[in-house]
C-alpha cells in the first residue's frame, strides 16, 4: 500500500477532506494515558492550546505599524477603548485618546492587554494534510511510538467550519495598527508561520473567547464524534499502548478503524495498513 495514503477510501493530500493529528499515547501515567485516549475517543473533545503553549517562539506573534493621520487616529483610538471600557463616559474616553495622541503612545496594551495575556484568550488545535511523514511521526507522536487520528473535516457544522490552512511567509506579518479589524488580524496572525514549517502542511482550527464554552481560557472543545474516522498506530507503539487503544476504541459506541504504520524496507516511507 503506497505511503500516502491509508486506503483506497481515505487519503492524505491538499484536496482530501481528511486532516490528521499525531499525538503521544504514553504520558508516563497509565491513569493519564487513558484518559487522554478517552477524551478523544470516548468524549469526542479535543484539546486547544493557547499560542504561547506552541513549540515556535515566532508563532502568533503580532506586530504593528503606527503610523497614521491624528483624526484616524483618534477615531481607532475611541473605538479600541470603548471595545476595553464599554461603560465609559465620553468625556474619560476623550480625555484617554488625548493623552496617548500627546505622549505619542498607543492603546495597544489597554486593547490587547499584554499579548501573552491575549493570546491566552484564544484556542488552537493543530492538524496537518500528512499522515506519513516521518518528521512529524518523530516530533508529535513520541518518535513513532504514538499514534495519529482521522478526522473528516468537511463535516457541515460550527467546528469544523473554523478549520483553515497555515499560510506560510518569509516576512514577518505586521499590520497597520490603526487601520486593522482585530477579529480578522487575530485569525490572520494565527494562520501565519514561517516558511520553513511548510513541509508539516498544517490546518488549525481556531477558537475564539466566545467559542470556549464560556471558559476564561481555552481547553477541551466537544467535536461531533462522527467525523472522527480511525487511528493509525505509530511504527514503534508499544503492545501496550496498542492493547490500551484497542481497549478504549472497543468502547465506543461505534469503534473506529485501526490502521497500523510501518517502514518501507530499503526506502525513507511509511506505508499505512487496516488493521483487521
Amino acid at each position: 500500500m503506497p505511503g500516502d495514503q491509508i486506503s483506497n477510501n481515505i487519503r492524505g493530500g491538499s484536496e482530501s477532506p481528511y486532516l490528521f493529528r499525531y499525538q503521544r499515547v504514553d504520558l508516563g501515567d497509565p491513569e493519564r494515558s487513558e484518559k487522554r485516549l478517552r477524551s478523544v475517543l470516548i468524549d469526542s473533545q479535543l484539546y486547544f492550546s493557547t499560542p504561547i503553549q506552541l513549540n515556535d517562539p515566532f508563532d502568533s506573534k503580532i506586530t504593528f505599524d503606527y503610523k497614521a493621520s491624528e483624526d484616524k487616529k483618534k477615531i481607532k483610538l475611541k473605538e479600541l477603548y470603548r471595545a476595553r471600557y464599554p461603560d465609559a463616559p465620553a468625556y474619560e474616553v476623550n480625555k484617554k485618546v488625548r493623552e496617548v495622541i500627546k505622549q505619542k503612545k498607543h492603546l495597544h496594551m489597554d486593547s490587547f492587554g499584554d499579548q501573552n495575556a491575549y493570546n491566552e484568550k484564544f484556542g488552537i488545535c493543530c492538524f496537518t494534510k500528512k499522515n506519513n511523514n516521518i518528521l512529524m511521526w518523530s516530533h508529535y507522536a513520541d518518535s513513532h511510538k504514538g499514534i495519529c487520528y482521522i478526522f473528516n473535516h468537511k463535516k457541515n457544522d460550527m467546528f469544523w467550519g473554523s478549520a483553515h490552512e497555515i499560510k506560510y511567509r518569509n516576512k514577518y506579518p505586521f499590520f497597520k495598527y490603526y487601520y486593522f479589524n482585530t477579529e480578522e488580524v487575530i485569525v490572520d496572525i494565527l494562520l501565519t508561520k514561517y516558511i520553513d514549517w511548510k513541509y508539516e502542511e498544517e490546518w488549525r482550527l481556531v477558537a475564539f473567547p466566545k467559542q470556549i464554552n464560556q471558559a476564561k481560557q481555552p481547553g477541551l472543545i466537544p467535536f461531533d464524534s462522527t467525523s472522527l474516522l480511525g487511528v493509525i498506530l505509530g511504527a514503534k507503539i508499544s503492545d501496550k499502548d496498542k492493547n490500551l487503544v484497542f481497549k478504549v476504541n472497543e468502547e465506543r459506541k461505534k469503534p473506529v478503524q485501526i490502521y497500523q504504520a510501518r517502514t518501507i524496507l530499503e526506502k525513507y516511507q511509511i506505508a499505512i495498513e487496516e488493521v483487521k
